[in-house]
């Protein structure tokens, strides 16, 4: 576990750059110039140096410093620790994310998150990390007097120990830890190094972006003040600026972004080790010596910072009354400056604030007829872009209706097709019944034919048969007429054997009688 010790800066002589509001302001402290950094061995130091934590908010030209400390031998360079990007990235995916993947003006490098490599889990994402860690934890709970969460403190131990483990100094990069600072340094004895630049200069890249088809920086504006409500200025400025637009003509969005970031930074410059303003780098070489000098001792390497440029990009940021807003912003610095800690951290303020208007009031100057055509043009295009979109909606809608009617009639036809292979197979069911009954037919006629011969037949049998049964029924009446003769002769015999009987019997019955008597008569 890394101690919870908290490293104060040094407090020592540093550079003062001229013409500042506050004269009094440090930049970095004061080095030798020659001075040169000593080899690092782990193993011959009681206790590992301490780890390099490069915070900074977006479109700073951190990266680019990032990548000038990341080339050194001794180091080990985690990008953006906090990116969203982290929870999912797979190594298939490693490589996908790089300076080239997108308009960066990112100097030429390997992938981004490549360090983290040996970090990722078998399903995907840096162990350790998740996704609420980018904006959702963007204050810690309490606010910015708060403490890492315990997930946070495990993450960042891991990549601590990581580093460590292949005996290399641990660089931690973030643009979206500023208002962990403190909480980070409390947790570990970390070097914390703020890194900005002009904040007018800044808002011009997010312009750029925007104005070139990538939203994200602007967005952010939203996504931060909106995740920090439990910081009360925050949560109150958020509600003074309401119904801002995220675009960069929009001078709320600006408001917002420069007066957030002044708090923010207003707030860490008292846990940072180093403070580099890129912007007065470029143009100072005695503070970019210092400034080498500084971060050649944090990495046991020589550090080289000679290529900086100082680039701007576009704004079109428009601002209808020019006074009241910069009066608005001086105020508001002023409240800002009540909440600082230190006399440090409220000159800091009032010094940014300064710089930033005042670029953006020497711009405005040069560009603002320039950004009044360009909004007209703007608004022109806007307008016949809403006339193409209504056009093409209303042609999309015809061609909708068409597709409609397209579907319908297809529809229609591949019913009418079904139909008419229902009508086909009915239609070859019907050829195949009729070829049936053909078949019967004409095996009927046959039958009809064979059964009219036999017909013919059996009426030239029916006619012999008639004759026959004419002829015998002429016989049966011949012998019906003789068995009428003959049942009257029998009957007439019978008459007569009846007779003869009954005579024969009554002579019988005489004889009989004449024999009983005579046998009395004699006894008598």
């Amino acid at each position: 576990m890394i101690s919870n010790d908290d490293q104060k800066s040094s407090g020592s002589e540093v550079h003062e750059k001229q013409n500042y509001p506050d004269q009094n302001f440090k930049v970095v402290e004061k080095l030798t110039p020659s001075s040169r950094p000593h080899a690092l061995n782990l193993s011959d130091r009681p206790s590992p140096p301490p780890p390099i934590f490069l915070h900074s908010s977006f479109r700073t030209s951190s990266t680019w410093l990032w990548t000038r400390l990341r080339s050194l031998p001794k180091v080990m360079a985690y990008y953006e620790v906090f990116h969203e990007g982290l929870e999912q990235i797979a190594a298939h995916s490693l490589t996908a994310t790089n300076y080239s993947s997108w308009e960066s003006h990112h100097p030429p490098q390997a992938p981004y998150f490549l360090e983290y490599l040996p970090l990722l889990k078998a399903s995907g994402g840096v162990s350790g990390f998740d996704a609420s860690m980018s904006f959702t934890r963007f204050l810690p709970r309490d606010g910015l007097h708060g403490e890492l969460s315990i997930e946070e403190q495990t993450y960042l131990n891991l990549l601590v120990a990581q580093a460590y483990r292949g005996s290399k100094i641990p660089l931690l990069s973030c643009t979206r830890s500023i208002g962990r600072m403190a909480a980070i340094k409390r947790h570990m004895p970390v070097k914390n190094i703020l890194v900005y630049r002009n904040l007018f200069h800044q808002w011009a890249s997010y312009s750029g972006q925007h104005l070139r088809g990538n939203p994200y920086f602007i967005e952010t504006i939203g996504k931060t003040i909106s995740n920090s409500h439990q910081d009360d200025f925050l949560a109150r400025l958020d509600e003074v600026f309401t119904l801002r637009e995220n675009v960069p003509q929009d001078e709320k969005s600006f408001s917002v972004f420069l007066l957030m970031h002044l708090y923010l930074y207003a707030q860490a410059i008292d846990s940072s080790d180093l403070i580099i303003d890129l912007t007065a780098l470029s143009d100072d070489e005695n503070m970019r010596l210092s400034v080498e000098a500084e971060l050649s001792q944090l990495t046991f390497s020589q550090v080289d910072l000679s290529d900086i440029q100082n680039n701007f990009d576009s704004s079109v940021l428009t601002v209808q009354d020019r006074a009241q807003f910069a009066d608005t912003i001086e105020q508001f610095v002023k409240i800002i400056a009540s909440t600082c800690s230190t006399e440090r951290s409220a000159g800091f303020v009032h010094r940014l604030a300064a710089e930033a208007l005042a670029e953006w009031e020497r711009y405005d100057i040069l560009t603002r007829h320039s950004i009044a055509w360009y909004n007209g043009e703007a608004d022109r295009l806007k307008r016949e872009n809403e006339q193409r979109v209504q056009d093409h909606a209303g042609a999309e809608a015809h061609s909708a209706a068409l597709a409609s009617e397209r579907d319908s009639l297809a529809a229609a036809l591949a019913e009418t097709a079904g139909a008419r292979q229902a009508a086909e197979a009915a239609v070859a069911t019907l050829q195949q019944e009729r070829d049936g009954i053909a078949a019967t037919l004409a095996e009927t006629a046959g039958a009809r034919q064979a059964a009219e011969a036999a017909i013919a037949t059996l009426q030239q049998e029916r006619d012999g048969i008639a004759a026959a049964l004419a002829e015998t029924t002429n016989a049966r009446q011949a012998a019906e007429a003789a068995i009428a003769a003959l049942q009257q002769e029998r009957d007439s015999l019978a008459a007569a054997l009846a007779e003869t009987i009954r005579a024969q019997e009554a002579i019988a019955d005489r004889r009989a009688h004449s024999r009983w008597r005579r046998p009395w008569m004699r006894s008598n």
